[in-house]
């Protein structure tokens, strides 16, 4: 199964035979500037990887977002903070969570001798999508490389990006993970 999809207006040689699911291989254009949305998923990590992959190869400049939506932070606390203090202190401490998952990519690209930049964002609309759609027109990228869970994919901050950007995107699946899935 291949685990790389590409849509948008930029097709791989691999999507006039009728198929969107190409191999990194086949997808032969060049970047010169890739957006890549990072979190702490499995999926994520894959899209940073791929990105640094093509990046190296297109001799691209890499620029890691992460965005932390404020409002589903609200939602996953607000049973256990008691004052907003203690929510604020919860928000920081989520806002040093970004840092660091942007530095940990920022770290992987200068391994491979990319250049790269990054930006954290604050998210309180609960809207993601718009943010990364937002950074990709205006820092003029070429692609979004993004990792999706099939969840994303169908209804989650992926479907839209997918739906609202008029840059190519390019989604790193995550793997399935049968012993999580078979209960092991």
């Amino acid at each position: 199964m291949n685990n790389v999809v590409m849509i948008g207006p930029s097709l791989p040689p691999c999507a006039s035979r009728g198929a969107f699911a190409c191999s990194p291989v086949e997808a032969t254009t060049m970047y010169r500037r890739i957006l890549v949305p990072v979190s702490a998923s499995d999926a994520s990590d894959r899209a940073v990887l791929e990105a640094v992959r093509l990046a190296r190869r297109d001799s691209a400049v890499l620029r890691f977002v992460h965005i932390l939506d404020s409002a589903l932070v609200v939602k996953e606390t607000a049973s256990f903070c008691g004052t907003i203090d203690e929510f604020l202190e919860l928000l920081g401490s989520f806002d040093l969570d970004n840092r660091v998952l942007v530095e940990i990519a920022r770290r992987q690209a200068a391994r491979a001798g990319v250049a790269c930049v990054s930006a954290t964002h604050r998210c309180d609309s609960g809207d993601m999508s718009e943010i990364v759609v937002a950074q990709a027109l205006a820092w003029r990228a070429d692609v979004i490389v993004m990792g999706v869970g099939i969840d994303q994919r169908l209804r989650g901050a992926g479907a839209l990006i997918l739906r609202d950007s008029s840059v190519p995107v390019i989604e790193m699946l995550a793997r399935p993970n049968l012993r999580a899935a078979a209960g092991i």
